[in-house]
């Protein structure tokens, strides 16, 4: 019963700054490809690639409403953009 309390507790605790990190993320990738030319209103998801993340070099992968962008920050250079094919929705 303690541990479950406890868990409950601690859940409560990481759950908002889960979001609020996650809300932080997502305006500095935004922000990130906005200042490279690219044009991104809203994310609609962001995967970072933990296999070619390292240390100071961190890669991700974004989803934004008018595009898909490759977003490398590594070290203390200035952070690199990609444009990537988005995948159209289906008509209906």
């Amino acid at each position: 019963m303690y541990r479950s309390l406890l868990g409950l507790a601690v859940l409560a605790v990481a759950l908002p700054l889960a979001v609020e990190a996650s809300s932080v993320r997502n305006d500095t990738l935004r922000a990130t490809i906005e200042q490279s030319g690219h044009s991104c209103d809203r994310i609609e998801s962001a995967q970072k690639d933990i296999l070619r993340s390292t240390g100071d070099r961190t890669l991700w992968f974004v989803d934004c409403e008018d595009g898909r962008y490759q977003v490398l920050y590594d070290g203390d250079r200035t952070p690199e953009v990609d444009s990537l094919l988005k995948p159209r929705r289906p008509s209906r």
